[in-house]
């Protein structure tokens, strides 16, 4: 018996996004739809973070993995900047140090620019 298909179609930051509800036959839907299937390996934790915070901006997983995409396709470059730029050890050390500082109830407070100059010149 064939499925019964119903397309919906939504736009998310200009992007066309399908989807069909009511389907009882997969392959029917891809047929119709000129879809296709893929798998991904994800972290367990990271999905799940994933999935609340899709489904508080109302979609699910694959319509924000199909925004990537379409947004990818459209500016031929990934939507966002992917940086190999790490903080070498010496700035990594200084992060460390700053943060011990911040927690030491017993660290010298300044309120003012010139009290820290005042007392750098000591």
């Amino acid at each position: 018996m064939p499925g019964i298909c119903q397309q919906t179609v939504q736009y998310i930051d200009n992007a066309q996004i399908l989807y069909y509800v009511g389907h009882t036959n997969c392959e029917e839907v891809m047929k119709m739809a000129g879809t296709t299937n893929l798998s991904i390996r994800m972290d367990k934790d990271l999905k799940e973070q994933a999935d609340r915070l899709f489904s508080e901006l109302g979609m699910n997983m694959t319509t924000a993995l199909n925004i990537f995409v379409r947004q990818s396709v459209r500016q031929g470059k990934i939507p966002f900047e992917i940086s190999l730029h790490a903080p070498n050890s010496e700035t990594i050390a200084a992060m460390e140090e700053a943060e011990k500082i911040a927690r030491d109830p017993m660290a010298k407070e300044y309120t003012n620019l010139d009290e820290l100059f005042k007392a750098l010149k000591a």
